[in-house]
């Protein structure tokens, strides 16, 4: 038993055996349609409208899906038997739109979204930072004055300071004295 899914009978156009059916494109494209046809058929394609050089793209006896790829337009001819009822559906229709002249007002920016739950981590981040950002600064003071009291007592550290005089004690083991001079 067959079974044919054939969607629906709008899509399904009546040609003439030998017709050729036009596929303009201006870049390579992938064309995909079906035949469906009450005797043998065959499908070729050509890349000019005198379908000389043309391709054996398929053969069948009832229903048949035919795709290829076509850089540029391309050309189809249906062959089938003089009396024979042949119908396609050509799904891939050419929907590419032609560009016009008028001002394109679209927004490429993606739209901000409010979300309450980021608005309030955002706000958390912003006092941190203005908390971080003080307490580095009053560190920056403290360690400024550190630094001026460390240069002044180097300088006052500089002053000559007078020779240490030495004394003997009694019983000084370092010495070696036994009474002091």
């Amino acid at each position: 038993m067959k079974h044919f899914k054939n969607g629906s009978l709008s899509e399904w156009q009546q040609v003439k055996a030998g017709d050729v059916i036009a596929f303009e494109s201006g870049k390579a494209k992938r064309v995909s349609f079906q035949v469906n046809a009450n005797s043998k058929i065959e499908v070729w394609a050509s890349d000019n409208e005198k379908m000389e050089n043309a391709v054996l793209q398929g053969a069948a006896d009832d229903k048949v899906t035919i795709e290829y790829t076509a850089v540029g337009s391309s050309w189809v001819q249906i062959k089938a038997e003089k009396n024979a009822a042949v119908f396609v559906n050509i799904r891939d229709v050419d929907q590419r739109i032609a560009s016009s002249d008028k001002d394109s007002f679209v927004n490429i920016e993606p739209r901000v979204r409010n979300n309450d739950e980021f608005a309030r981590m955002m706000k958390w981040v912003k006092l941190n930072e203005q908390r971080r950002d003080a307490a580095m600064a009053a560190e920056r003071e403290e360690l400024a004055k550190l630094r001026q009291q460390v240069q002044s007592n180097v300088e006052t550290a500089q002053e000559p300071v007078p020779e240490a005089q030495s004394e003997q004690v009694e019983g000084d083991d370092a010495t070696g004295a036994t009474t002091a001079e």
